[in-house]
């Protein structure tokens, strides 16, 4: 498709742009019980991909693919193999950040429930300074604070947690999120979260959770977002999850695939977070 790309703003054949990472999706799929996934907003509807736009050229796709590469090598493979503590880091996990950042924003940005805010000029400039910083490596001065959070798997989940596991190891979530008092974008993937600072978040509520640009250390077990808006909405989205109720036919495809196939869920990742849900919420069988 011809157009202009949405980052470096050059005319160009453009590619078809997933919003969250590629590998992301195909982790999901290659793990899951039955190849498929569903999404909270149509669960009697199986998707094998996720949402995609006609946003970048070739050189700046690259460009990105470069990011993910890295954090897919770094980050996200290593957590899902073993339980991680400490993560050493270098200034591609910041560009990858920002990137999955800018791009919830440029898709997003024109629809009318951002136009009803008063943070909607702070979204704009965000948007700006964040494009200008992955297309010339000009730093994002007001628009700096993204922080990462690790979500493995919760042993000791209160009963408002309840699907929390499956929520964080299992899905995928990224929106921008405004209040009368804050903005922000919120990035859940399969055992991080992300979030970045638009406008009202404080630095303290994130401790240890801060990227550095240029790189540095992250210990699992020393960082927490204690910033009420983040988790509640978090409780939210799980409350969503555990709310799910699939049509009668769907349920019923959906276990005709795994009886016909009954060594596959078993060592698939979706049985891994559901028998754990299961064990935590029955802790006497």
């Amino acid at each position: 498709m011809q157009g202009t790309c949405k980052l470096c703003q050059e005319e160009a054949n453009l590619e078809l742009s997933h919003i969250l990472p590629k590998f992301i999706y195909k982790w999901i799929n290659k793990t899951s019980a039955t190849g498929k996934m569903r999404g909270l907003g149509n669960p009697n509807k199986t998707e094998q991909d996720g949402f995609k736009s006609y946003l970048l050229c070739g050189k700046c796709e690259d460009k990105f693919s470069k990011y993910e590469t890295w954090f897919a090598n770094n980050f996200f493979h290593p957590s899902i193999k073993e339980v991680k503590v400490s993560y050493s880091y270098n200034e591609n996990l910041f560009k990858f950040a920002a990137s999955i950042f800018w791009r919830c924003i440029i898709t997003n940005m024109d629809r009318d429930v951002y136009d009803e805010t008063k943070f909607k000029s702070a979204l704009l400039s965000c948007e700006d300074e964040l494009r200008n910083f992955l297309n010339t490596d000009q730093y994002p001065v007001n628009f700096d604070s993204i922080y990462i959070g690790i979500t493995s798997y919760n042993l000791n989940p209160q009963k408002e947690q309840a699907r929390a596991n499956f929520y964080y190891t299992r899905s995928t979530d990224s929106q921008i999120v405004f209040s009368d008092h804050k903005m922000y974008y919120y990035c859940v993937i399969p055992h991080f979260l992300f979030v970045g600072k638009i406008a009202g978040l404080d630095d303290s509520d994130f401790v240890n959770s801060k990227i550095n640009p240029i790189g540095g250390n992250f210990r699992s077990v020393d960082m927490q977002i204690y910033d009420q808006g983040v988790n509640k909405l978090s409780l939210s989205q799980i409350a969503r999850i555990r709310n799910v109720n699939l049509s009668p036919n769907q349920q019923m495809l959906l276990e005709k695939r795994i009886l016909e196939n009954m060594d596959k869920y078993i060592d698939s990742k979706s049985y891994e977070a559901a028998f754990l849900e299961y064990i935590l919420s029955n802790p006497s069988e």
